[in-house]
């Protein structure tokens, strides 16, 4: 199985989170972000091959895709900087990559210092509820 690449980032223009293949502009000195769409944006009907927009992104919000999926029904990509909740415990967690193991992990919110693997926590059927971009109230919340 090959793993998909795959970044997301808040767009500069608007806020909005967009995925998709992420570029560094050097004349602009930002990342973008090629977002791959089947409908052109300015005509509004399908274009054949996809259309590709570029979005200057928000450098610190720019995550990777883990190459997992949250153990929800509809199964949702799970990024860096996502918070992930127990469904038994209601503890959150965020994602993050761990240079030391060399692997993703999740840090408890409650507990900054206990850390999990995150093929160990999204095992325990714990689900994707937002990103500490988007949803900074979250952890405000349970710390």
């Amino acid at each position: 199985m090959k793993k998909e690449c795959l970044f997301r980032g808040i767009r500069i223009k608007d806020g909005v989170m967009v995925e998709g293949l992420p570029h560094y502009n050097a004349a602009e000195c930002c990342f973008q972000i090629t977002e791959f769409v089947e409908t052109c944006p300015t005509m509004n009907y399908p274009c054949g091959d996809q259309f590709n927009l570029w979005h200057n992104i928000k450098h610190e919000t720019l995550g990777e895709f883990t190459g997992r999926f949250d153990a929800q029904i509809d199964g949702q990509r799970v990024f860096e900087d996502d918070i992930i909740q127990n469904v038994d415990t209601k503890d959150l967690q965020v994602v993050f990559w761990n240079e030391d193991k060399a692997a993703w992990y999740c840090r408890y919110v409650s507990d900054p210092k206990r850390i999990i693997s995150l093929f160990e926590s999204l095992g325990n059927l714990n689900k994707k509820v937002g990103d500490i971009w988007s949803n900074p109230e979250l952890i405000n919340e349970a710390v």
